[in-house]
């Protein structure tokens, strides 16, 4: 995966070469991305607002697919569905894995919630490991139905490293049993 920084350049360029044959650019320039490497179709297609490519449409982009094995038919076969495959036997879809984007072929990295420790009455701190750029919830059930998960929290952006949040779920305990799961948006 190709990793970038950003300079400031605020100016016009004027006849500046793009590539090989192509038509120079004459206009306002206010950023300026710079990568380690040449980036690929679906990187360039997620930079300006586009859907990640997905030639084999299996919904997992064809980047991630290829970052962790050597073609698209790999991982994914199934879809991103609860009874998708899963290439790993960690319990997590590829699918699954993609949305959190935990390694597929590594079965210790999954999204999971690392602890659930008391706070107070009805208050819970709740820590799992997050990565850069991935949103996450926090969702509660009575039950542990398939539909019965309600949100409980704004959405909290991963950072790299354990996140920590404390959960007041005084609003909705009524001295009963509640569940809690992190779910990526």
């Amino acid at each position: 995966m190709a990793h970038g920084f950003r300079t400031a350049f605020n100016g016009t360029l004027k006849n500046f070469p793009f590539g090989q044959g192509s038509k120079p650019f004459d206009g306002q320039v206010d950023d300026i991305l710079i990568y380690d490497t040449a980036l690929t179709a679906g990187e360039i297609n997620q930079l300006i607002g586009g859907e990640p490519v997905d030639t084999d449409n299996d919904g997992i982009a064809d980047d991630w697919e290829r970052n962790y094995a050597e073609n698209l038919t790999a991982i994914g076969k199934s879809g991103t569905g609860s009874t998708g495959i899963d290439s790993d036997g960690d319990g997590q879809s590829d699918g699954h894995e993609f949305l959190t984007d935990a390694n597929p072929l590594d079965s210790p990295d999954f999204l999971r919630v690392d602890s659930i420790t008391g706070a107070g009455l009805y208050v819970y701190e709740l820590a799992w490991p997050s990565r850069p750029g991935i949103y996450y919830r926090i969702q509660y059930s009575r039950t542990l139905g398939e539909n019965d998960w309600l949100t409980l929290s704004e959405t909290y952006q991963g950072t790299g490293t354990i996140l920590f949040v404390i959960v007041d779920a005084s609003q909705v305990s009524d001295n009963e049993k509640l569940f809690f799961r992190i779910q990526s948006p």
